[in-house]
C-alpha cells in the first residue's frame, strides 16, 4: 500500500490526523473552479482508456469481460458525464421573477451549491469499483474530500483508483482509503465527517443510522433490494426469459436490482414458466459460491410453492405473503407469481417492503404504461434488465427498506452538495422596519385580500380598501 490505507492497529491514533489533513486540503480544493476540478476527472478518464484492464483486475473477479462491462466502462462513462454536465449543475443559479411575491419585488434570490466537506463512502463488495467509484468522483467534483471504506477484500480497487486520480493531479490528501474493518466507520464518524454515503444491506443501514444519529450527520443510503419483474400479457416472452436468466446469473446474481420476484400475467404465465425452465436447463448456472437461503426456500415449499429449477433457484406458485417474496435475498433465487390484472399486480408488489428497482416487459400500451407509472420503485427499466442503469445520466435511489437519497446522475452530484439560498434586498422600501401602527393588521388583511382575490374584478375591489388602509397607516406614522 502507498500509505493511504491506514493499518487498523494504528487507526485510532492516525484517523484524526488524516481527517484534519483531508479537511485542510478540502478547504483549498473547494476554492478551485469546477473546471479545474474536472481536469483531474478528464485525466483519469484518459488513464482508464489507456489501460482499462488494470482497473478491472483490481476488482478481483474471474470474468474479465463482465468486469470491464460492469465496473470499468460505467466508471469511464460517468467521468465523461461529469465533464459535460458538472459545471452547469454546480453553477450558482439566479431565480427569475416568475412566482415571486408582488410585495417582495425588490428581492433577488440565488441558489448556491456548497460542498459538505468530508464525505465518507462505505463501499459494497458486489461492485467494489463502479458503485463507490462514481460516488467518490461526484463528491470530489462537488468540492469535497473523500474517505473510502472498502468492503472486506476489496481495498485493491479503491487503491488503484486513488493512485490513478493522484497521477491525474488530485491532491492525495483528498482521497483516503480506510481499513476494510467495520470499525473504520465508527472511527471516522467519531473523528468527524460531514456526510456518509452507504451502499449495503438494510441491516448495515440501520446500524449506521444509529451511529450517525447522535451527531446528526446526513446520509444517502442505497440499501437492499427485492426487485419485481413484471411480465404483461403483451410482453415479448423470449426477451423476458433471457433477461431473467441474465439477472439470475450476471455477477452471480449479486446485483441489488436483480429480479427476486416475477409477477407474470396469467394469460402468458404457462408460456413464460416453460420458457424459463427450458432456458435454465439449456444454459449456464449462476456463477456464485453462495448457497441459497435454504430456510426461506424450504418455508416457501412447505407453504405450497414449487421448485422449477435448483441453481439458480426458481420457485413457482409463490404468494406475496411468503417470506421468500419479502426478503432481501442477495443470491440467485427468484419467485414467480401470477396476477390477473394491473391492480392486482401492483397490490401484490406493495406487500414487499423493498422498493429499489423494477422491470416491466410489455408492448407500448396502457397496461405497460400504468405499471411503469404506478409501481413503487426508485428506478424502472422497461423491456430490459440491469444493463441500462449503467447510463451515467440515470439517478439511482431506493424507497422504503431500500433506503433514501440519490446517487449517480445529475441528482447524485447535487446530493454531494448543500444548497444555500442567497437573498438580496435591493430596494429601499422596508416597511417592516417602520414603527408599528394600530392599523397594520388592517393593511395586511387588505393586502392579502387584494393579492389573492379571485379574478381581476375581485382584486380591483379589494385594492380600494388597501389604499384606504395604507393612507391611514401613513397618517399614524406622521
Amino acid at each position: 500500500m502507498t500509505g493511504a490505507v491506514v493499518d487498523s492497529a494504528r487507526a485510532s491514533v492516525e484517523f484524526l490526523d488524516r481527517i484534519q489533513s483531508a479537511r485542510t486540503a478540502q478547504r483549498e480544493w473547494q476554492e478551485r473552479s469546477v473546471s479545474d476540478r474536472l481536469g483531474c476527472i478528464r485525466a483519469l478518464r484518459l488513464a482508464i482508456g489507456s489501460d482499462p484492464d488494470k482497473l478491472a483486475l483490481s476488482c478481483g473477479r474471474s470474468n474479465l469481460a463482465e468486469t470491464l462491462a460492469s465496473e470499468v466502462l460505467p466508471l469511464a462513462d460517468a467521468c465523461r458525464f461529469l465533464e459535460k454536465t458538472a459545471a452547469k449543475t454546480l453553477a450558482t443559479k439566479r431565480l427569475g421573477n416568475r412566482g415571486r411575491a408582488a410585495w417582495l419585488r425588490s428581492v433577488g434570490v440565488e441558489l448556491q451549491r456548497d460542498p459538505f466537506g468530508l464525505v465518507l463512502i462505505v463501499a459494497p463488495s458486489n461492485y467494489p469499483l463502479m458503485l463507490a467509484g462514481i460516488q467518490a468522483l461526484q463528491a470530489i467534483v462537488a468540492g469535497n474530500a473523500v474517505l473510502w471504506k472498502p468492503a472486506v477484500g476489496c481495498a485493491d480497487a479503491a487503491m488503484v483508483l486513488r493512485d490513478l486520480l493522484v497521477q491525474s493531479g488530485l491532491d492525495p490528501r483528498l482521497f483516503v482509503v480506510l481499513p476494510e474493518a467495520v470499525e473504520s466507520v465508527q472511527h471516522a464518524v467519531g473523528c468527524g465527517i460531514d456526510k456518509l454515503v452507504l451502499t449495503g444491506s438494510v441491516g448495515t443501514g440501520r446500524a449506521i443510522q444509529d451511529l450517525l444519529a447522535d451527531k446528526l450527520v446526513p446520509s444517502t443510503m442505497e440499501l437492499s433490494g427485492c426487485d419485481a419483474m413484471f411480465v404483461t400479457g403483451s410482453a415479448n416472452i423470449d426477451r423476458a426469459v433471457r433477461c431473467l436468466v441474465l439477472g439470475l446469473t450476471f455477477n452471480g446474481s449479486r446485483t441489488c436490482i436483480a429480479p427476486r420476484r416475477v409477477l407474470v400475467s396469467t394469460s402468458v404465465a404457462s408460456q413464460f414458466v416453460d420458457g424459463v425452465k427450458n432456458a435454465l436447463q439449456a444454459g449456464r448456472g449462476a456463477d456464485t459460491n453462495f448457497s441459497v437461503r435454504e430456510q426461506l426456500v424450504q418455508q416457501a415449499l412447505a407453504s405450497g410453492a414449487k421448485l422449477l429449477h435448483d441453481e439458480p433457484t426458481v420457485l413457482t406458485n409463490v404468494t406475496p405473503g411468503m417470506d421468500i417474496a419479502k426478503a432481501d435475498v442477495f443470491e440467485p433465487v427468484t419467485s414467480i407469481m401470477a396476477y390477473n390484472d394491473t391492480a392486482e399486480a401492483l397490490s401484490m408488489n406493495d406487500e414487499c417492503p423493498y422498493a429499489l428497482g423494477a422491470t416491466v416487459f410489455g408492448a407500448e400500451n396502457s397496461e405497460t404504461d400504468e405499471l411503469v407509472r404506478r409501481v413503487n420503485a426508485g428506478c424502472v427499466v422497461v423491456n430490459d434488465m440491469i444493463v441500462p442503469t449503467a447510463d451515467p445520466r440515470i439517478p439511482f435511489g431506493g424507497r422504503g427498506n431500500s433506503g433514501f437519497g440519490i446517487t449517480r446522475g445529475t441528482a447524485g452530484l447535487e446530493e454531494m452538495t448543500q444548497l444555500k439560498a442567497i437573498v438580496r434586498q435591493r430596494g429601499s422600501w422596508l416597511p417592516h422596519l417602520d414603527e408599528p401602527t394600530p392599523v397594520d393588521a388592517e393593511v395586511l388583511t387588505k393586502l392579502i385580500q387584494t393579492l389573492h382575490a379571485p379574478g381581476l374584478l375581485g382584486r380591483a375591489k379589494n385594492s380600494i380598501g388597501l389604499l384606504r388602509a395604507t393612507l391611514a397607516q401613513r397618517k399614524h406614522r406622521k
